[in-house]
């Protein structure tokens, strides 16, 4: 019997060492995402609410990190990805969108009363999905960011 006790000790003690027994950041549980919840929401204010109260609440722009980026005839847009909402938008001063594989897209505009101002569109759920980001040049198409 103190042979059995000492060895459930002993594995619970290296669980928690590796971190089997401590609890998972919102980012990694199983399900623990923004996922389609988050799109069309404002990436620089919506807030999600992870699992485990307040502590895991994020601004999904604060763990942004730029994914691509384009450029074509003065024009720019970047691919901007949030690993903890797991999503995707675009930005850039001149308008474009952000698309996702399966179609869905989300776009914006310049802003003529502020020329260079950075802009960008709402979220699109990126999770097991892949997505870019592009702008409209006006004199040669299309300039789109790898997709992601």
């Amino acid at each position: 019997m103190r042979f059995g006790k000492t060895l459930t000790a002993v594995l619970f003690t290296v669980a928690a060492f590796i971190g089997l027994a401590s609890p998972a950041s919102a980012a990694d549980r199983n399900g623990d995402w923004c996922g389609y919840q988050c799109d069309g929401q404002d990436p620089s204010s919506y807030v999600w609410h992870g699992a485990g109260g307040p502590s895991n609440w994020h601004n999904c722009s604060d763990s942004a990190e730029q994914a691509g980026s384009a450029y074509g005839a003065g024009y720019a847009v970047e691919l901007r990805y949030s690993r903890i909402c797991e999503t995707v938008w675009a930005r850039g001063t001149q308008g474009g969108w952000v698309e996702r594989q399966d179609g869905v897209t989300a776009s914006f505009s310049s802003d003529n009363s502020a020329p260079g101002a950075v802009r960008w569109s709402e979220m699109l759920n990126d999770r097991s999905l892949v997505s870019r980001a592009c702008v409209h040049v006006s004199f040669g198409g299309d300039v789109c960011t790898r997709w992601y």
